[in-house]
């Protein structure tokens, strides 16, 4: 394992756009992982220079890496980590910017903010106060996390006539979208979760926009699970008045007061009850 460790969180665009900043910092100098919440850190993380973005440990295991570690740097806007980022070397946390903002500041301060990112920045916060995040966004989903592309990807949305493929491809995507997301709404199931109302939907796709048409449509929260090797990986939804970051560290997960996940071995069950017809 290379001295620069770059730690970024996994499957998501703003977790892998931290990433990509960091690659255009270090390229072939550091080694680029993706890691999940609830899981162990990998071993060999020993006298390294860790960097981690969009993403941070438990407290108990920030210690350990601070004390085996030359540097560990923690880069990230999760509130459920807000009280965590501070066992480090050196810390950024912002609730207002995204863990690739932040990533692109940190290690290119001064420099504008490429446009890719101000697009992944404003869906991870679901502000859409930029336009055509929706359309770029849904492009972006159908192209692999390579960092290579993503250069090629940041310069063609600087350019007004290269994004123009981009926003077409969206606009088809979106239309697609809507009909899956039709589908499968009919096969949400109203449960309890920790005690608070949920309804709940298996899915590996659109967690955002499944979770977020439950919170709009049922008024409660929104769980969207799916399964893979071993593990039940969960995104929570919330109008933000329930902080599913708080349901999620409970489960070894964290996040924001109106998005957060966790995920767990398949062998411990769902951590949620189903709620039969004519329940109160």
């Amino acid at each position: 394992m290379k001295d620069i460790v770059v730690l970024y969180h996994n499957g998501c665009h703003d977790g892998f756009g931290g990433a990509w900043v960091a690659w255009n910092k270090f390229k072939s100098k550091a080694e680029y992982i993706p890691v999940d919440h609830g899981k162990e850190p990998l071993e060999g993380l020993v006298d390294k220079q860790i960097y981690l973005i969009d993403f941070c440990y438990s407290a108990a295991i920030m210690q350990i890496l601070l004390e085996q570690n030359k540097k560990v740097v923690v880069l990230d806007h999760h509130i459920s980590q807000a009280d965590i980022v501070g066992i480090s070397t050196e810390h950024v946390y912002d609730n207002d910017r995204s863990g690739s903002v932040i990533a692109w500041q940190y290690f290119f301060p001064g420099q504008p903010v490429p446009k890719l990112l101000k697009h992944v920045q404003d869906i991870d916060l679901w502000r859409f106060a930029m336009p055509h995040t929706k359309e770029l966004m849904a492009a972006l989903d159908g192209y692999p996390f390579d960092f290579k592309l993503w250069n090629k990807l940041r310069d063609e949305w600087e350019d007004k006539e290269a994004i123009k493929k981009y926003l077409e491809a969206g606009r088809v995507i979106l239309q697609y979208e809507g009909r899956v997301i039709e589908r499968l709404i009919r096969h949400i199931e109203r449960v309890d979760l920790d005690g608070f109302p949920a309804y709940a939907v298996n899915s590996p796709i659109l967690e955002s926009e499944l979770g977020n048409w439950i919170v709009e449509h049922k008024k409660a929260i929104g769980i969207i699970w799916s399964y893979k090797g071993g593990s039940i990986k969960v995104s929570l939804r919330s109008n933000g008045k329930t902080d599913v970051s708080k349901i999620a560290q409970l489960h070894g997960g964290g996040g924001h007061k109106g998005a957060a996940g966790f995920a767990f071995d398949v062998e411990l069950g769902l951590p949620w009850v189903k709620v039969h017809a004519g329940k109160k």
